[in-house]
């Protein structure tokens, strides 16, 4: 069987996302001999232009919210043409953080409905996967918020290599 071929495609505010993208990676690199290619959206314009998805067995796209809104460079980015394309979605929000460390399972639904399910449904995507992980927030160099958790990072992107995997066995 061929390596499973990656696309993790994120923007960053205050760099949460690039690390939870590289965790994405590393996961799927060492537990399932990924092939994963990492792309910042804000960063790599021009190679993002310049991307197929259908190049890839998975398109993850993530975005950091701030103030209830993805990065413009990753809401860009799902205007792609991604049929024929699982994609999956995570975003790095300190409200899906913070009900996740209170076990507020009704509060964590309501915001991944409003910072994923939304957008999803306005591109009209079927979503292969989907998550909201925590996020950090720092003012003048001192962190005032961290409900980043690299476990439910790593738990999540399990969970989606698995899925993929078998799907692709079974294609």
């Amino acid at each position: 069987m061929n390596a499973m071929k990656c696309l993790i495609a994120y923007c960053t505010r205050y760099g949460v996302t690039r690390e939870t993208s590289n965790v994405i990676a590393e996961t799927l690199k060492t537990n399932f001999d990924a092939e994963v290619d990492v792309l910042d959206l804000k960063e790599e314009k021009k190679r993002a232009k310049s991307i197929v998805p259908n190049d890839y067995d998975l398109v993850i796209v993530g975005s950091s919210i701030r103030i209830g809104r993805w990065t413009k460079e990753a809401k860009n980015f799902l205007k792609s043409n991604f049929e024929n394309t699982r994609v999956a979605i995570f975003v790095s929000s300190g409200r899906c953080g913070q009900a996740i460390e209170d076990g507020d399972m009704s509060e964590y639904e309501k915001y991944e409905q409003k910072y994923i399910d939304k957008i999803a449904e306005k591109r009209d995507l079927k979503l292969f996967a989907k998550r909201g992980f925590g996020g950090r927030m720092e003012r003048g160099g001192e962190v005032q918020s961290d409900t980043w958790n690299r476990e439910h990072i790593v738990e999540w992107t399990q969970e989606v290599g698995k899925k993929l995997e078998k799907e692709i066995s079974n294609a």
